[in-house]
């Protein structure tokens, strides 16, 4: 096998190999997902509950960044890794053995570095690659683990046995081609008497093999039309059967038809057609991948989806019912599906970041409350000066604590703001005391007016809260003067 047949090869393999694990960590972090919001809500305390709650947000967050820090490891592992050699796997050991049985083989090649990668202990190791994302709390690690190890390591035989499957097929493919480039070579009249021994020997063992490999060729298992035809409703109706009513006529008609061909395909082709990674399984489910999100998109990407998919459904029609024509329209079928896909992971993306923010907020405004508690520990305050400082000049120190940071001179400012704030509307029976307060009145307002301004807050509104201070000053004065400071 030349290097650049191992490449391709390792290549198609690898490709399965990601396409398989992209699979199963979505359904592991769906799954992951899904427990622990049922947990959270079958909890009988409320601390546990919250605890749960906040693990599940956690998840439901970081599960895309998660899913793709885990594809990146992999990919990097499959290229990278050190070569697999024989140990006592006996599935990975076959595929191995399967590899080097090849007249032309090339050792160190990358399928090596991809046997490793695969292996239970590699992609085992992989898991740290989705718990930081996730931000898995220490004692929830248990439970995420195993069911890793259930969704993900158990299921490796899977993997293990479409890789044998396709590697069988490459190499019988690549076996006759080697048949016939050999009988080539010895059709050269210039070859030498070693080269011409040579040859024939090459070609002699590779005839055995071809027949050796016809023999043995295990024999394909039986499946009913009716089992076939329940695969292809499988796919257009496991995941798209509740937006059946929302879909236009149109569409409907374009699946319809689709799902006819697709019919016609399975019962044409069989079981290869039960394969996963069959194309005619790919494309479909990317369409009914996208109408399920169609409703989220606006009327003229709708109707745009609907004129592509009629398009691409009745060239598919009018050519050949076989799977090379699926793939002949792949790009097309990108292309109608991408834009809705594309925009359905933008709006989740937006929504986490927006959950995010809203949350950084609450956090801010539990940190701010706190200071104003230990400022005014001590004081009896009127209800609108209480609802003053838990409000909008909350609202003010939150502004300033995204922008600035908690450290910041606007933070500062407007924290020693709410000590003038709480001095201001105090009784004070020193007239040294009162005309510092009548001194104080304009800063204390304008300072106030101007973050009530950066906050967006009602005019109207903002004049009343400066005419309470105002009252409130006025009032402080007059008991000062009669209860001599006792307020």
């Amino acid at each position: 096998m030349s290097k650049q047949a191992t490449a391709a090869h390792s290549d198609s393999l690898q490709e399965l190999a990601q396409r398989w694990f992209q699979s199963l960590t979505r359904r592991y972090l769906d799954r992951l997902q899904d427990n622990f919001y049922r947990r959270a809500s079958q909890s009988t305390e409320a601390s546990e509950r919250t605890q749960l709650m906040a693990q599940h947000k956690n998840i439901c967050r970081g599960a895309e960044d998660a899913l793709q820090a885990f594809q990146d490891s992999m990919r990097r592992s499959l290229r990278s890794a050190r070569p697999y050699e024989l140990s006592n796997h006996g599935q990975l050991d076959k595929l191995l053995t399967t590899w080097q049985k090849h007249p032309e083989f090339v050792p160190d090649s990358p399928f090596h570095s991809m046997l490793r990668a695969i292996s239970p202990m590699s992609v085992m190791a992989g898991f740290q690659q989705l718990a930081k994302p996730l931000r898995i709390a220490p004692q929830h690690r248990d439970q995420a683990l195993s069911l890793f190890n259930v969704l993900l390591i158990r299921e490796l035989p899977q993997l293990y046995n479409a890789l044998q499957s396709r590697l069988e097929a490459l190499q019988t493919n690549q076996l006759a081609n080697w048949i016939a480039h050999t009988q080539k070579q010895l059709d050269d009249s210039e070859l030498s008497t070693q080269q011409r021994a040579l040859g024939e020997l090459r070609l002699k063992r590779l005839q055995q093999r071809a027949v050796s490999t016809e023999v043995k060729a295990p024999p394909q298992s039986t499946v009913t039309d009716a089992q076939l035809i329940e695969s292809v409703a499988a796919i257009f109706y496991k995941d798209a059967g509740s937006q059946r009513p929302r879909l236009s006529s149109a569409i409907l008609a374009s699946l319809n038809t689709l799902q006819t061909l697709s019919c016609t395909i399975a019962l044409k082709e069989r079981q290869p057609f039960l394969s996963p990674l069959h194309p005619v399984r790919l494309c479909c489910q990317q369409i009914i991948a996208a109408c399920g999100q169609l409703h989220r998109a606006s009327t003229e990407t709708q109707q745009q989806f609907e004129t592509h998919l009629r398009s691409v459904v009745r060239q598919l029609a009018a050519g050949e019912a076989c799977s090379s024509q699926f793939s002949h329209y792949r790009c097309a079928i990108d292309s109608c599906c991408e834009p809705l896909l594309n925009n359905a992971r933008l709006d989740d993306r937006r929504k986490r970041r927006s959950e995010v923010g809203q949350e950084r907020v609450s956090q801010l405004r539990k940190e701010v409350h706190k200071l104003i508690d230990q400022k005014t520990r001590d004081s009896q305050l009127p209800g609108s000066i209480s609802n003053l400082l838990y409000g909008p000049l909350s609202t003010i120190l939150v502004y300033h604590w995204l922008r600035h940071g908690g450290n910041s001179v606007p933070i500062q400012r407007n924290l020693k703001l709410i000590d003038h704030i709480l001095w201001y509307i105090r009784p004070q029976p020193d007239w040294s005391e009162l005309r510092r307060a009548k001194a104080m009145a304009t800063n204390i307002e304008s300072e106030l007016m101007d973050g009530l301004k950066r906050i967006h807050y009602d005019e109207v509104a903002a004049q009343a809260i400066i005419d309470e201070l105002h009252h409130l000053r006025l009032v402080a004065s007059g008991v000062a003067e009669i209860s001599k400071g006792d307020y």
